[in-house]
C-alpha cells in the first residue's frame, strides 16, 4: 500500500475496573508509533492491573510497532501488570510469530473484557496527550 493509499491511524483508550483498553485503527509503523506510545504512557500513569491492546482494526504493524509493544510489555511486567493483545488480524499475528515475540503476550482472537457482563461501571475515556513538537 503506498503512502497515498494509507488509511489514517487512530487510537483511543478507556478504563474500567483496573483494566485499560487501547483500540488501534489503521497501520502501526514508524510514523504512527508515537501516538501509541503516548496512549501507553497515559495508561502507565494510571497503574492499572491489565492493559488490553485491541487490534481488531489494525491492519499492519512494522518493527517499530513491535518494539513499542515490547517496551510496553516490559513496563507492564515491571509494574505488576499484564499486557494482552486481542482481536489481532492474521497479518498482525504473523508479525509476532515471525519475530518470535508471540510467547510474551496473551494473544487471543477473543476479547475477554467483551465476554464479561456489561454490568458495573461504564468505560471511562483516557485522555491521550497531544504531541508538543511542531
Amino acid at each position: 500500500m503506498s503512502n497515498s493509499e494509507k488509511a489514517p491511524f487512530a487510537i483511543s483508550a478507556e478504563r474500567r475496573d483496573g483494566v485499560a483498553r487501547i483500540h488501534a485503527h489503521g497501520e502501526l509503523d514508524l510514523e504512527t508509533v508515537p501516538l501509541l506510545e503516548r496512549a501507553l504512557e497515559a495508561v502507565d500513569q494510571l497503574e492499572l492491573t491489565r492493559v488490553v491492546l485491541d487490534f481488531r482494526d489494525l491492519r499492519f504493524v512494522d518493527s517499530t510497532g513491535v518494539h513499542a509493544i515490547l517496551r510496553a510489555h516490559t513496563r507492564a511486567t515491571e509494574n505488576g501488570s499484564v499486557l494482552v493483545v486481542v482481536n489481532s488480524s492474521e497479518n498482525v499475528r504473523k508479525v509476532f510469530e515471525l519475530t518470535r515475540t508471540d510467547y510474551l503476550f496473551q494473544i487471543t482472537s477473543d476479547d475477554p473484557i467483551e465476554a464479561q457482563s456489561d454490568r458495573g461501571p461504564d468505560w471511562v475515556p483516557i485522555a491521550i496527550p497531544e504531541t508538543t513538537d511542531g
